[in-house]
């Protein structure tokens, strides 16, 4: 289980939007939240799966059901289409 999610849709604005959730026994969560510094350089990769808005489909009805962190996508799914023009 992972306590983060990407939450960014392609826009070019080339920032990453993160969606965190603190697992004090996690390896990674408590590092971002203790150790990072505010303006701090990361390298990062993926996320490598396929969940996306179709531009093709705009008046088709979306139901986006998520929990805890994994809303971070459909956020971005959700912004991208309403982008779109979305109906």
């Amino acid at each position: 289980l992972r306590s983060y999610s990407s939450a960014s849709c392609a826009e070019p604005d080339y920032y990453l939007d993160l969606h965190i959730r603190l697992d004090p026994n996690g390896k990674m969560s408590p590092w971002l939240f203790n150790t990072l510094e505010l303006g701090s350089e990361i390298e990062i990769q993926g996320p490598y799966g396929d969940c996306h808005y179709r531009i093709n489909e705009p008046d088709r009805p979306l139901l986006l059901i998520a929990g805890g962190t994994g809303i971070g996508p459909l956020h971005a799914i959700v912004h991208d289409a309403l982008h779109k023009g979305h109906t």
